[in-house]
């Protein structure tokens, strides 16, 4: 006879820690089985944990929780083979307990065991170092509602009223079961990353923080050699997380190993010298989601619910908020497969309800409004190499001092920009772009305010015009 439990959850990332912590509060009987040895060993971000729904299910939990730092300052930046221009927020609020603005550098090695630790004091049963091999069905038709999971272990069938597949980006059995189509090449990013040591003082004193103020840094343009994807820095207690996530079309592209990319972006004299002297101590890559247009998959089956990277949850803004889309859906999973026990029904229709706890808050909206800008910057890599390579360029011709008349230089900027793509270019891969970010005006701007524009920039040129001779 197998193991029954209420609810089963494959996966113990931050979805599945969230989702076996929300159902076994609410009274249910919960196993949540993951392959690795230890929760988190084989779970990879590039550093930041966003952490609303964490506060809410686990109050001034940054107290005790093995965060590294709280985040007070984001950098935008963008790098050309030699240069940097960036945009830096820095916030006190960001400072302000018990909160920190839900931002915190974590090390997921360490972090995932305590949120699985927390789901185990709340009744789930944690069954590490076990695979999920295949889902189970009523009478063994594949066709009828999920009865529970197969392990790869002697009497290792789990059975479940409902299982919660929260397996990440790589989702076989999410995949096996029809809930969503093999992931195409453009549809994931790699993401690579080191961990590198450096003395806690050395630390603080080179980014200029104070107690458990921490930094985060992205960059855009030459870290992936202009296309699609960024180079990454956060700060920890006495480490630094460096890596990059690049799509893996454009990865085949550049035909260089992801450790090559990644030794050329710490290369980078912008960030050479933030890493110097820091010791290697970690190694690790991982499969990452992107938005898709394809669309959603379906989240819902009879016995059955999708949480997490495996759901395509993805905000590739320069928010790129995964934790938090994670946690989201795992609280809205582990609290609907509860509710569908008490009920008595885990059909699909009994677990409609996840979708609806999705829609009410924040999580489908924003995967929606930025649903299509990944395939838009797959598909057109001159928006994320031309246009900011352009700009970097011009900030340094105009700050470069010499004898040439600054009316001359910003004509030769202009010239240049003009050079690097023609107006009407310009004005469609923006309009493109707001678009794509889900910007609701955009039909107004390409049918109104569109001939402003393009009267604006012949203007620009004809101004541009008279500097030559």
């Amino acid at each position: 006879m197998p193991r029954s439990y209420d609810v089963v959850v494959v996966g113990a990332g931050l979805a599945g820690c969230t989702a076996a912590l929300a159902a076994a509060r609410r009274g249910c009987s919960v196993a949540i089985v993951d392959r690795g040895r230890r929760a988190g060993c084989k779970n990879v971000i590039g550093g930041i944990l966003y952490a609303p729904v964490l506060d809410r299910m686990l109050p001034r939990f940054s107290e005790t929780a093995p965060v590294e730092r709280h985040v007070v300052s984001k950098t935008l930046g963008f790098l050309t083979e030699g240069a940097q221009l960036s945009l830096e927020l820095r916030a006190q609020e960001f400072s302000a307990p018990p909160r920190y603005n839900h931002s915190y550098t974590v090390r997921r090695t360490v972090f995932d065991p305590w949120l699985l630790e927390r789901a185990r004091e709340a009744g789930a049963e944690p069954i590490l170092a076990t695979t999920v091999e295949e889902l189970l069905h009523e009478g063994g038709d594949p066709a009828r509602p999920v009865t529970g999971v197969r392990c790869g272990r002697d009497g290792g069938e789990l059975a479940a009223r409902v299982v919660i597949l929260a397996e990440g980006a790589n989702a076989l059995l999410s995949e096996s079961a029809g809930l969503r189509p093999p992931a195409a090449p453009r549809e994931a990013l790699l993401g690579v990353k080191e961990l590198l040591r450096l003395d806690r003082g050395v630390l603080e004193d080179r980014f200029a923080l104070e107690g458990g103020e921490g930094r985060a840094f992205e960059f855009f343009g030459d870290p992936v050699r202009d296309g699609f994807g960024s180079g990454f820095l956060y700060t920890n207690r006495d480490t630094l997380s460096v890596g990059l996530a690049v799509s893996l079309p454009h990865l085949a592209r550049l035909s260089l190993r992801p450790h090559e990319l990644l030794d050329r972006f710490k290369a980078h004299p912008s960030i050479r010298r933030f890493i110097r002297g820091a010791e290697p101590v970690e190694y690790c890559a991982h499969l990452l989601p992107t938005g898709s247009a394809r669309g959603m998959p379906e989240l819902a089956r009879d016995g059955l619910l999708l949480a997490g990277d495996a759901a395509r949850l993805a905000n590739m803004s320069h928010y790129k908020e995964l934790t938090n889309l994670s946690t989201a859906s795992g609280l809205a999973a582990g609290e609907t497969a509860a509710d569908a026990v008490r009920s008595g029904d885990a059909s699909r229709a009994g677990l409609a309800g996840y979708r609806a706890r999705l829609e009410a808050g924040f999580a489908l909206k924003d995967v929606r409004k930025y649903a299509r800008l990944a395939d838009l910057l797959e598909s057109r890599p001159e928006l994320i190499g031309r246009y900011p390579r352009r700009l970097v360029e011009s900030f340094v011709e105009h700050f470069t001092v010499s004898e040439k008349p600054k009316e001359e230089v910003e004509r030769d900027i202009l010239r240049a920009w003009n050079r690097a793509a023609k107006p009407a270019e310009m004005r469609r891969d923006l309009l493109d772009v707001l678009e794509a970010c889900g910007f609701p005006l955009v039909p107004l701007m390409r049918g109104v305010l569109q001939p402003s524009l393009r009267s604006g920039w012949d203007w620009l040129k004809a101004w541009g015009r008279g500097g030559k001779r």
